[in-house]
Order: structure tokens, then sequence, then C-alpha cells
């Protein structure tokens, strides 16, 4: 994944925020003295970690969005050669196909049976008979 390591930087920030903050919280409840610098301090950084999530998410849509759009095209460019080398072999365009010349298994089930109901003869001896004949 190449946006992996885009997100582990923004999770170790955030990280690092919340332990400067923990520390800052530890130092306000031990010092007497100047409680009100690490309050400041505390607000500042905390909102300093909501601008850097802020801006790193806005970032970060826009380029999701980016790849979204280019494997949807890409996804689409795929679908559309195998539907076109399959097109013809859809259930549609064999309808739409010219009747085909009958196979030597149809002319077995069609034409031989009524030939030896009509004639008495089998298939075979009328075959002899025409290649003799030329």
């Amino acid at each position: 994944m190449q946006k992996a390591h885009l997100y582990e930087g923004i999770f170790l920030v955030n990280q690092g925020v919340d332990q400067a903050v923990r520390g800052l919280e530890r130092l306000k409840k031990a010092a007497a003295i100047g409680e009100e610098i690490y309050g400041n301090t505390l607000a500042t950084l905390e909102h300093a970690g909501a601008q850097v999530n802020l801006q790193f998410l806005a970032d970060m849509e826009q380029a999701e969005k980016r790849d979204a759009a280019r494997y949807e095209r890409r996804a689409s460019n795929e679908r559309e050669p195998a539907s076109a080398l399959h097109a013809r072999d859809s259930p549609d365009a064999r309808r739409t196909h010219p009747k085909r010349a009958p196979t030597k298994g149809t002319l077995a089930r069609g034409v031989r049976p009524a030939f030896a109901a009509c004639t008495g003869l089998r298939w075979d001896c009328w075959n002899a008979v025409r290649r003799s004949r030329g």
C-alpha cells in the first residue's frame, strides 16, 4: 500500500501529541506555580494536533478521490474489451446469427430416417449407389 506510511505518520503524530498532553497534565498537577503556562500550552498543543489532523484528512480525501476515479476508469476499461469479445457469444447475439448449415449429426437425425422411411433403403446403401454413379 502506497499510503500506509502516511497513515502511520499521522498515527505517530497523534500518539506524540497525546503523550505530550499527558505529560503537561502531570506537570500541571504537580507544579504549584505557573499553572497558567501549562494550561495555555496544553490548549495550543491540542489545537495544533487538531489542525494537523484536519489538513491531513483533507489532503488524503483528495488523494483517495483521485485514486477512486483512476480505479473506476481502469475497471471500466477492463470490462469493455471483455464484453466486446464475448458479445458474439451472448444469447442475444446468437439469435441474430444466420442459420447455420446442418451438421453431420443433424443430418443423421433428420434426413436419414426420412429417407429410409420413403425409399425403404438404408442410407449407407444409397451412398454406395450414389458413389458408383459418379
